[in-house]
């Protein structure tokens, strides 16, 4: 985890792990390596403690888990009046959506197509910034991440939505029939 465990003010990341995962480390002979330059630096440290005392005051976890709800729910309705969406998985405010040439069957557009990448342009054109995502079987296939920030409102959901449906709308019109 990084980014936001600092608010992006400096860099800071974070190894997290099951129980069960980090006894496989202590209980055999191999090091798991994850510290380097920025290991305990203290500025960074306390750059983190005063965003998570934020997170906690500002209900910022309760509020991902609500509004994500509404994500999900606007982009599944979506998902269900397009041609094009393979699937949105994802929780609270990360949500994963493919986009496919053939929903039923999840078959991909063709690489060359780069739809995902298009996809990011219209949003962008549209005043919504995705990111693409692509090769979701190792050849071809397009993925695109919506992130809202933890401090979303329920308008500010709706209008990621909104913008992202017309974005797909454009990107649509310049596609081949689905099969």
């Amino acid at each position: 985890t990084a980014k936001g465990l600092s608010g992006g003010y400096v860099p800071l990341a974070a190894v997290i792990m099951s129980e069960a995962l980090a006894s496989v480390f202590e209980d055999s002979d191999t090091p798991f390596n994850h510290n380097f330059t920025y290991e305990a630096h203290p500025v960074a440290c306390a750059a983190a403690l005063a965003v998570i005392r934020i997170i906690r005051r500002d209900g910022l976890v309760q509020n991902a888990a609500v509004q994500g709800e509404r994500l999900f729910a606007r982009l599944g309705a979506l998902a269900r009046k397009s041609d094009i969406i393979g699937d949105v998985r994802g929780k609270g405010l990360l949500a994963g959506v493919e986009i496919v040439a053939v929903p039923r069957t999840k078959q991909a557009f063709p690489l060359e197509l780069g739809v995902g990448k298009r996809l990011q342009a219209a949003a962008q054109e549209r005043g919504l910034m995705i990111y693409p995502g692509a090769d979701a079987d190792g050849v071809a296939g397009d993925q695109v991440l919506l992130s809202p920030p933890l401090i979303a409102t329920q308008s500010d959901v709706d209008e990621i939505v909104d913008r992202f449906a017309l974005a797909l709308a454009d990107v649509r019109a310049d596609l081949p029939a689905a099969a």
